[in-house]
């Protein structure tokens, strides 16, 4: 099996690298080296103009709103990769070294995952003490005005061990992404899909596209909300039982980002 190394902070504390799959091996570089392979993370894509391995590739995480450092070198310094890997359609048409990467994960682990037979909660929402972007004030607005109604969770309200925790019995979640950005979503929309719960979903625009909608419910403006409310019940719930079903497969095939890799470019530089 190929080896393939990672230059990554963005991955830290999931320990990615150490995780298995059937396509390469990877090796996590504590220090910067010359490899046969390696991959470059949001906070190492300036390693690549120095660094000597035979291929180098970039791999995009953060959103621009998060980093805009990262697009800004991107731009510039493509030239030093031998491919980049993105979901930001704003960068795909640059240069036939970028490539298309959903940005996907999940914090659900694999034991965890799964549709319960049954949840006796009606809505919650999950929310970090963060107040950078547009995403996370979001989040403390919908707090600050419907959070008598709903169960609040995460740091700086009641703190959960993980996400199976915050989301496994509840049948609704406030789902809100750090920016609506075309095609990028993450693990907060996909921990949904993968316990069964129905996101109230502020983010990816098309969602839609890509998931059945009748297992997610979308917003662009806090006053929706209100109406959203009004709307949940346990035989809604039930009546989405199909769609959510759907979604949880789909959602499968968003959190094996080993397998996008792989297929969208890396395998022709182990072959």
């Amino acid at each position: 099996m190929h080896k393939v190394h990672i230059r990554d902070l963005n991955f830290f504390s999931e320990k990615y690298p150490d995780r298995p799959n059937s396509y390469f091996k990877w090796v996590w570089d504590r220090q910067p080296q010359d490899n046969d392979i390696t991959v470059f993370t949001d906070k190492f894509l300036h390693e690549a103009k120095s660094n000597k391995s035979r291929i180098k590739v970039a791999w995009i995480l953060e959103p621009p709103v998060i980093d805009p450092k990262v697009y800004a070198l991107i731009k510039s310094e493509y030239q030093h990769f031998d491919m980049i890997f993105t979901y930001c359609e704003n960068l795909l048409p640059i240069s036939k070294k970028f490539r298309y990467l959903p940005y996907g994960t999940t914090w659900v682990h694999e034991g965890q995952r799964g549709i319960p037979k049954a949840k006796s909660s009606l809505i919650n929402t999950i929310v970090s003490q963060k107040r950078i972007v547009e995403g996370h004030k979001l989040r403390h607005a919908i707090v600050d005005r419907y959070g008598d109604r709903m169960v609040v969770l995460g740091h700086g309200y009641r703190p959960i061990p993980n996400k199976f925790v915050g989301l496994a019995d509840f049948m609704y979640s406030i789902t809100v992404e750090n920016c609506r950005v075309n095609s990028y979503f993450s693990e907060k929309l996909l921990d949904c899909f993968l316990t069964g719960t129905v996101p109230i979903y502020w983010g990816f625009p098309k969602v839609s596209a890509l998931f059945d909608p009748e297992g997610v419910i979308t917003f662009t403006s806090i006053d929706e909300i209100e109406g959203i409310l009004k709307g949940l019940s346990k035989e809604d719930y039930s009546r989405r039982s199909n769609a959510i079903h759907k979604n949880y497969q789909t959602a499968l095939e968003y959190i094996d980002l080993e397998k996008w890799l792989w297929r969208n470019g890396l395998r022709s530089f182990c072959e």
